[in-house]
């Protein structure tokens, strides 16, 4: 089966093609050369919550770079990709962009960049890869100038029951971690940043998931010779539970905002599920409530 780095070699050396520029245009609102569930409206609304006086932005597991070009048109900043996957890195140099960079470093290392580098520090659908939770918070809290925000989406957060075939099924492609409700929460507040906001986006999964298996068993014969049969199967049955597990809410999806103390006075949080979501156990059934 493809895993680990020689599927994403393949999901990176294909990401041109005409037939996966396809799959994406029926999949997403717009193609940005986007691998996870972000689709561009809900880019532009995060873009509308980090604000119009961002100049620099690190885009932590940028992949192919598609949501780091569209943010820096979105907040007129410079931006800064990295990745682990020297042929992301590639995709992203061949697209181009006068203000974006990208360079390929492994973000469960310490980052190559001193501190109060940046104003944001983004990540989309990837923290999930990354060993240590806490030690990635404290040095993106490291890289940021006082009152500079770190915003990132979680897709793996642990809000009900899950099988390990499910689990198996869900993450074939290399490694993850599965974070219970309010871990992510706690090593916001450990790395002594301030949070915001916290919202269920569980809907984007099912959504993107549901589009991206229909249009991909369209091209089964072309997604085939490309891929392989083994890892077409494969991509589908990760779809197919992605779907599942997220429409039922017991493997979530959340957005994370937070602020590094200093600069303007940080807001109050907002905790939020998604439109039409049910409560969620425990810590997620909290709506809103005052940061500490």
């Amino acid at each position: 089966m493809g895993e680990g780095p020689d599927f994403y070699e393949t999901t990176y050396s294909t990401v041109g093609t005409d037939v996966q520029t396809r799959v994406r245009n029926e999949t997403f609102d717009e193609d940005l050369g986007q691998a996870g569930w972000l689709r561009a409206s809900e880019a532009r609304e995060f873009a509308s919550w980090l604000g119009a006086d961002v100049m620099s932005l690190l885009d932590v597991a940028c992949g192919s770079g598609g949501i780091s070009t569209f943010l820096a048109t979105e907040l007129g900043a410079d931006v800064i990709g990295i990745d682990n996957d020297p042929h992301a890195i590639r995709a992203t140099n061949e697209r181009g962009h006068d203000r974006c960079s990208f360079e390929v470093a492994d973000a469960n290392d310490p980052l190559p960049f001193p501190e109060g580098s940046f104003d944001v520090v983004f990540s989309n659908d990837s923290v999930h890869h990354l060993r240590d939770r806490s030690a990635v918070l404290h040095d993106w809290a490291r890289v940021l100038r006082p009152g500079g925000q770190v915003l990132f989406t979680e897709g793996l957060v642990l809000t009900g029951s899950v099988s390990n075939e499910e689990i198996q099924r869900r993450t074939f492609m290399g490694f993850f971690m599965v974070t219970p409700v309010g871990a992510n929460e706690r090593a916001i507040r450990e790395a002594g940043l301030v949070l915001e906001r916290v919202e269920d986006r569980s809907e984007a999964v099912a959504e993107v998931g549901g589009r991206m298996r229909a249009s991909r068993e369209r091209y089964r014969d072309e997604l085939i010779a490309t891929e392989g049969a083994e890892t077409f199967e494969a991509f589908q049955g990760f779809l197919g539970v992605a779907v599942s597990l997220a429409t039922e809410r017991r493997l979530s999806r959340w957005v994370f905002h937070a602020r590094k103390r200093g600069g303007r006075p940080v807001l109050a949080e907002r905790h939020t599920e998604a439109k039409g979501a049910r409560p969620l156990p425990s810590a997620g059934n909290r709506r809103t409530r005052a940061a500490k």
